[in-house]
């Protein structure tokens, strides 16, 4: 394994070395080959057993899953430094980081009892895991190190403010800054900048002012800064420089939340409406690479050096929504919504379905039941009232069945 990182350094720039993010890796193509491979994370039902990591060639083939039985994995991030690679895993139900094997082996617990983890970045020089948290009292950019529990735990920004997520989260090793997302639902949308030490706090971008009506993930690449917009019906991934200038659109129609950029050959992986896309930098060359990938992804990340015969397999894992008695919940339209939305799923039998809508704190905000004929079906959930933007849950119970999703409220 020492050798192999021995090569790696000769073919690398110390810049390229030390960028260690999680979603965009600097890894030379001829040492990328087959080993290459595309993870992400998908929470599922939101229950304490039904989030994976899945994974899959750049192509799209050979998908399988990594680990199961996680409770809401988010972020996701990747040692490509050490062959074979380290995932670092958010597993926000959990309100802890883990790191696992390039086979899904648990390795360690890094992180515990900080709720609401998002985002996380690794930066491999300074051996530093960079995370954003969001919850109703308090939000914090924070970093820690990446070898130990706990250990040297420091808060870089922290709001109290109770009106905004903090998502996206993005690291700029060379400069040593970091960047993220405050969403407020096309209200009071910020993409910040600050330096490590905390100094010289910044507002990139700004809503209104700027091209930014929802933001949720982020990365900085080529000195650009990379975002996805899926408020209002925007539903494009833009860049800009560093300072804010020069926005520009990358690819257009894409509803995505989530994104991860390789550097070895200029490409750009998102999941819109369970498909997962990629395109080149520039949005030409647009393929499908996946279908069916479930409609609660987050994280994605890329990872290098895997050895084939940890991942060989004869046929590829299909994935397919766990409906064992053909019930199905689909992610409500529109999304964002300022009062109304439609919620529609399916029922293998005429019986009474509950639809709840649950605020990020579990309290129940709105409940209808009602008797429902087998087959396709739909809800009509009219808010009725003034509630704050931002992140909420819709759930569907039945008497033995129960899935729920997440949706946005403008």
């Amino acid at each position: 394994m020492k050798g192999f990182i021995i090569v790696l350094m000769i073919f690398l720039s110390p810049d390229m070395i030390l960028q260690g993010q999680a979603s965009v890796t600097d890894t030379p193509a001829s040492v990328q080959a087959k080993s290459a491979k595309l993870l992400w994370a998908d929470v599922g039902i939101m229950s304490e057993t039904s989030g994976v990591i899945n994974m899959s060639n750049l192509d799209g083939s050979h998908v399988q899953t990594l680990i199961d039985s996680l409770y809401m994995p988010a972020g996701l991030a990747v040692d490509n430094s050490v062959s074979p690679p380290e995932i670092y895993i958010s597993e926000r139900g959990r309100s802890r980081i883990i790191k696992i094997a390039a086979n899904g082996a648990f390795l360690a617990e890094l992180i515990t009892d900080i709720p609401g983890i998002h985002d996380i970045e690794l930066d491999l020089g300074l051996r530093k895991i960079v995370f954003i948290s969001d919850t109703y009292s308090l939000d914090a950019v924070s970093r820690a190190d990446m070898d130990g529990l706990n250990s040297n735990i420091e808060d870089l920004y922290i709001s109290t403010g109770t009106s905004y997520h903090y998502l996206g989260l993005s690291i700029d090793p060379p400069n040593e800054r970091v960047y993220w997302i405050r969403n407020n639902s096309a209200c009071a949308d910020v993409i910040y900048g600050m330096n490590y030490d905390k100094t010289n706090l910044q507002n990139i971008i700004v809503h209104p002012k700027n091209k930014l009506i929802g933001p949720w993930d982020i990365d900085v690449y080529d000195n650009k800064i990379y975002w996805t917009d899926c408020g209002l019906n925007e539903d494009i991934i833009y860049k800009a420089n560093l300072d804010g200038s020069g926005i520009d659109t990358v690819i257009q129609d894409v509803n995505t939340l989530f994104f991860a950029i390789d550097a070895s050959d200029s490409k750009i992986y998102w999941n819109d409406n369970q498909v997962m896309g990629r395109s080149n930098l520039d949005g030409t060359e647009r393929d499908t690479l996946v279908t069916g990938i479930g409609s609660q992804v987050y994280g994605l990340a890329i990872a290098y050096n895997i050895p084939d015969t940890i991942t060989e397999t004869d046929e590829p894992v299909a994935l397919t929504q766990a409906n064992t008695f053909d019930y199905f919940l689909e992610q409500n339209h529109p999304n964002p919504f300022m009062e109304t939305t439609i919620i529609e799923f399916s029922l293998p039998l005429s019986e009474e379905v509950c639809i709840e809508f649950i605020d990020m704190q579990g309290r129940i905000i709105e409940s209808d039941t009602r008797a429902y004929a087998a087959g396709n079906n739909s809800f009509e959930l009219d808010l009725k009232r003034k509630i704050q933007p931002g992140i909420y849950i819709y759930r569907m119970r039945t008497s033995v069945y129960t899935d729920s999703r997440m949706c946005i409220v403008r």
